[in-house]
């Protein structure tokens, strides 16, 4: 019998959390720069889909309409 831990729905949620691990290692704040994973993922989401709408950059991210406006607020004004 499988354990919990070899399942698809924990396992995915290990790749996450090492993704975000091997990301703030990475690309840590500096004077110069402080992107935030949520905003780094927005950034790309944006990049890759020009004229994407904030509702479905909010879809994309998985986050609600409000917080996809105020994510995109700040990096306005960054």
């Amino acid at each position: 019998m499988k354990t919990s831990s070899n399942t698809l729905g924990a396992l995915l949620s290990d790749i996450t959390r090492m993704m975000r691990r091997v990301f703030q290692e990475t690309y840590r704040p500096t004077a110069d720069c402080s992107l935030t994973l949520s905003q780094a993922r927005a950034l790309l989401h944006i990049a890759r889909n020009e004229g994407l709408k904030q509702i479905e950059l909010a879809d994309r991210l998985e986050i609600k309409p409000i917080t996809a406006a105020r994510l995109i607020d700040v990096l306005c004004d960054a």
